[in-house]
């Protein structure tokens, strides 16, 4: 089954690397970002702020290992993460989609020139 994993970066240079890690590392064929604006609660107060959205390309055996690395590359101490299925794929798409996204795995492991959280790049 093909799947979009979505996931929300606190800033573009944060889905930059996460995107990265999973294109190189195979776990997704490809990585769409775009800015968009969020309300939301967190303890107790409204925020409002830009974000990143992530859009990751998949098959659905890829979920749990993107799972994994973006909770160990991401800023947020709880990450939104959803998981689409995606219906009626074009065929040599979808050929495109499984064979970029079902190769061995390079590398997904959190990399220290990608160390977010110490403002590092």
């Amino acid at each position: 089954m093909f799947v979009e994993v979505r996931v929300l970066c606190g800033s573009e240079q944060e889905a930059d690397v996460i995107s990265r890690i999973a294109v190189e590392g195979r776990l997704a064929a490809y990585a769409h970002t775009y800015m968009v604006k969020s309300h939301y609660r967190w303890e107790g107060k409204l925020v409002t702020c830009e974000e990143t959205v992530l859009e990751l390309g998949t098959v659905s055996e890829r979920v749990d290992a993107i799972r994994m690395m973006v909770k160990e590359n991401h800023s947020y101490e709880v990450p939104s993460f959803t998981v689409s299925e995606l219906h009626n794929v074009e065929h040599d798409y979808a050929t495109w989609l499984r064979n970029n996204s079902t190769e061995p795995i390079v590398h997904w492991k959190y990399q220290p020139k990608y160390n977010l959280r110490d403002d590092e790049y």
